[in-house]
Parts: C-alpha cells; structure tokens; sequence
C-alpha cells in the first residue's frame, strides 16, 4: 500500500508538525508501507502570497521552480532514504494518482486536495492546530467540512473545537519518541534552571514569556538561571543575564532543567511540552488550546490565561518557593506522557489507513 504526504514548502527549520509527519512515515516504513512525502511550495489562497510583499515571493518561487533550482533534502530530521520526496511548485493530479492513501498536512494541501480528481485514493486530513494565522478562518473552517475526506485531529482541544462547528473527527494523539526524550538527570536536586523557546510569531507569546521571566529574574537574582532556545542566533530581545542556546541538544537541555514554561497563545498540541515534561521538567503553561491531554492544572502542570504576565510570574515563583510542588508535578508528568509513543498513535494510524469503511 502507497502513502502519500502532502506537506508545504520543505523547511531547513525544525517545525513540529513535520517533525509528526516525519515520524509517522519512518513508522509506516518500518510496517511495510511505501511512503512519499511531497513538499509543495506555491499554495494559493495563503496568506504567504497576499500584499505586493506576497506577489513578488510568489513570483520568485515560480521562476525558481521553473528553472529547477529546488533540489532540498531534509537535513534536520533522519528520514529513512526509502522515503521518495518531492519538491513542486503546485500540485498536480498526476503527482498522486497512484496513491492508495493521500494524507494532507497543512489547510492550504487539503484545499488543493479537494480540487483535484481523484476518486481511488482514500483521503485523510491530519489537523494538527487551527490554522487562522495562515488563512482566513472561514476558508480554514471549510477545509475541516470536506466530505469525501476523512478528519484525524491530534488533540482533544482540535476534535472539541471541531465538534463546536458539528465537524466530527477521529483523534490520534501526539506522541513523544522515548528513544529521544527520557530522564538521564534526578528530577529531585535539579538546579533551579527555567527553559523557555523562543520563536518570533506573536502566537507563540515569547514576548509576554520573556517579560515574565524578566521579573523573575530581578526577583530571584542569582537563585534561578533562565535558559532561552531557538533555532536562530540570538534575539536582541533577550537580556543579556539570560543564557541563550541555538539549536541545542535537547535531551541534555531538558535533563538540566527543572521548569519549562510554554507561553503561546494557540498550540494544536505543543510538542516541547510533552518532550520537557517526559526529561522531568515542571511545567507551566498557558490555557492554549492544545494541552489539554497532558497538562492537568495542579496535577500534572500549572495552567495561565493566555497572554496573563502577572499568572506566569505567580506560579513561576509558585514552583520556585516550593521544592515538593514542583518535584511532585514533575514526577506525575513524566509518569503521565509516558503514555504516548509512536507504537500506540501509529498503530491507530494503521487501523484508519487499512479500514476500507465496512
């Protein structure tokens, strides 16, 4: 059985959401699967392409694919090379016609999805967040209402939020590689390390993040040490009494640390929170949508309103005064994400591939 993927432009950054693809097709090669993972680069009605702005990097994406210059391999992932992928400009109905399964990523791949003529190929949709920052909400809304393919939400915040607009969905749930993140480091004895990802879109709220930990810094001095990722160099943004590390090793970041905090204003899921929590990390995280099946407030996290400075500053400081408090979150929430591997969400991804609807 064939699997195509349909992602966006390939991307030379790490992005969560391919990384999920990316481990489910190296999943499905390991179960006998054929897979092909095809990056498309020009997906009108994006955002991407709106404005003058827009207009000239469409433009400049079409001569580059005209004249063949788009020759990327994956480079920050290990994919397994017998994976076929494909890099084109737009989609085209002969690209899949010999897919048993077409899997769309991101809403613009299922809106082209819809638009071509294919009628042998079964049709997934994997929802991995709501997508209004690269679309209209309605025209997003309407890639969820296709009939003739087949919804797979990765959290219950995106089935929930589907359900409220009478959309149903099967949900898979993300899931952490245990291979990759696991506990090296005592969670009890930690030194007081507080870990935060930078990342300049305004929804992942890094700005209200660094402002928080600014004040906790000024309060707490020389007793706490903030640690800032990401995968560029430096922001200019980031005191210079905050430790920054581009493209860090993670398993060696997250056993060093013992608080994370996730500021953003939307996630489909948040896939450093389950990875910080599964290295023993104490986690704080705003009401965003996507936490919902790992984060319980007090039990297994603490949980802000999104946006809210002065909460962040409240239970950082929450964790930091009290030890047990935050040893405890930690231990239930390495014990709770314990639950979710690759073995169990990919096997519930083989049952939805191979169920023929009787």
């Amino acid at each position: 059985m064939k699997i195509t993927f349909l992602l966006p432009a390939y991307s030379n950054r790490p992005i969560g959401g391919y990384k999920v693809v990316y481990q489910y097709a190296n999943f499905l090669i390991k179960n006998n699967y054929d897979v092909d993972i095809i990056y498309i680069d020009l997906l009108p009605p994006s955002k991407r392409f709106t404005g003058v702005k827009g207009k000239c990097l469409l433009l400049a994406k079409s001569i580059h694919y005209y004249l063949g210059l788009k020759k990327n391999k994956s480079n920050w992932f290990n994919i397994s090379s017998k994976i076929n992928e494909e890099y084109v400009g737009f989609l085209k109905t002969k690209k899949v016609q010999d897919a048993d399964i077409i899997i769309a990523t991101a809403w613009e791949t299922c809106y082209l999805l819809n638009s071509l003529s294919i009628n042998t190929a079964k049709k997934i949709y994997l929802i991995q967040g709501i997508e209004n920052w690269s679309g209209d909400k309605e025209k997003v809304l309407e890639t969820w209402k296709y009939t003739d393919i087949e919804n797979v939400v990765i959290s219950t915040g995106l089935k929930k939020y589907g359900e409220s607009f009478s959309i149903q969905s099967q949900l898979i749930p993300n899931f952490i590689d245990h291979t990759e993140f696991y506990l090296t480091n005592r969670i009890n004895g930690r030194s007081l390390n507080i870990t935060m990802m930078y990342h300049e879109n305004p929804l992942k709220g890094s700005s209200e993040g660094l402002e928080a930990l600014k004040a906790i810094k000024d309060r707490y001095r020389n007793n706490v040490n903030i640690i800032i990722f990401g995968t560029d160099g430096r922001p200019a943004s980031i005191p210079s009494n905050f430790e920054y590390q581009q493209k860090p090793n993670m398993l060696d970041l997250f056993n060093n640390s013992s608080i994370y905090l996730v500021p953003s204003h939307t996630e489909g899921w948040g896939l450093t929170s389950t990875e910080a929590m599964a290295c023993g990390n104490a986690l704080i995280t705003t009401n965003n949508g996507g936490c919902y099946d790992f984060a319980i407030d007090n039990q297994t996290a603490l949980i802000t309103e999104v946006g809210s400075i002065d909460q962040m500053i409240e239970k950082l400081s929450c964790l930091i005064e009290d030890g047990k408090l935050r040893e405890r979150l930690a231990v239930a929430g390495e014990q709770l994400v314990e639950k979710f591997s690759i073995d169990k969400s990919g096997a519930m991804l083989i049952d939805l591939l191979e169920d023929n609807g009787e």
